[in-house]
């Protein structure tokens, strides 16, 4: 059954004010390193793409997929290219990788890799889930994308199904963004490269309509005042993962800037977690039990491709 929550740009001021009170960037986990983010509307391929990358680097794609849209509901992150593996507790708190004060050291001690954070999907979703969940989706997402300094990179997803078009989800996706980069302004936090991912090549008839479906898109977001960095067409279906190699690069780029921008995000990688709240005693005490409780395994056993850390969500606004 599809769900569609009210879109977040026909909330009024107060309510967006309210959910993203209610969705605080401090929910989310101790940097390690530079964070590229996967986004885009849901059933767009961000999981999957995410299982290919890991893939291509050796790594065991672990991010759930599904052919319904709706599947991932968190934000996860997923470390590459650590010398050693990186993990976080269930709070949130990167666990140490040496018996060492926390300190500049501590933070590179595991080797300059970078973490992925796969985004759900933001529109029309198939699952059955209450609008009121869904609603504190796009909070969520633009606190994170304003205040993370860490956050060196978002890969906007678009799948070729669209023939060249932007879903609703998309712009709604866009609109974040662009207040992204206002408040990123406003906070003195570094710009972030947005660069377009169209997906799912294999289902255009020919290499002519998918170059046709990424001018249309470009030339979408060009009407909307949009920056795009760049784009680029990939397939996670056919045998060469054709466009998998050039996404990979341009990770590899936007990880070897982020370790130079170190004293730019160092913060990130200190902060301190915060559940998130609930509307009612007992949803509070549900929330931190869980938020405290939650990965422990992650947490003795810290994966090298594997999701270290993710956020959680208010049951209900």
């Amino acid at each position: 059954m599809d769900t569609k929550p009210t879109p977040w740009h026909s909330l009024s001021e107060s309510v967006r004010i309210g959910l993203l009170r209610e969705s605080s960037c401090r929910q989310v986990p101790q940097a390690a390193g530079p964070e590229i983010a996967l986004v885009g509307r849901s059933n767009a391929g961000k999981s999957t793409l995410l299982n290919c990358i890991l893939a291509s680097r050796d790594l065991r794609g672990v991010a759930a997929t599904s052919f319904q849209g709706g599947r991932t509901r968190t934000l996860n992150w997923y470390p590459m290219g650590y010398e050693e593996p990186i993990g976080w507790a269930g709070n949130g708190v990167r666990l140490k990788v040496q018996s060492e004060p926390e300190t500049l050291a501590e933070v590179i001690a595991a080797g300059k890799g970078c973490c992925l954070v796969d985004c759900f999907g933001l529109g029309t979703v198939d699952y059955s889930l209450r609008a009121a969940r869904l609603q504190t989706w796009a909070p969520l997402l633009q606190g994170f994308v304003s205040e993370r300094r860490a956050l060196g990179m978002v890969c906007h997803l678009v799948s070729c199904e669209q023939q060249g078009q932007l879903s609703e989800g998309d712009e709604q996706l866009v609109e974040i963004f662009q207040k992204c980069e206002k408040e990123r302004v406003r906070r003195q936090i570094a710009p972030f490269r947005y660069v377009v991912i169209l997906t799912k090549t294999d289902l255009a008839s020919s290499p002519a309509d998918v170059e046709r479906f990424a001018e249309q898109v470009g030339a979408r977001l060009k009407e909307m005042g949009q920056t795009v960095w760049k784009i680029v067409t990939c397939t996670s279906m056919s045998e060469d993962g054709s466009g998998i190699r050039e996404v990979a690069e341009i990770i590899d780029e936007a990880k070897k800037v982020g370790w130079e921008d170190l004293p730019e995000w160092i913060e990130d990688a200190f902060l301190t977690p915060r559940p998130p709240g609930g509307k009612t005693t007992t949803q509070r005490r549900e929330l931190r039990n869980n938020f405290t409780q939650s990965r422990r395994v992650s947490s003795r056993h810290p994966p090298r491709g594997g999701p270290g850390a993710k956020t959680m969500l208010p049951p209900r606004v």
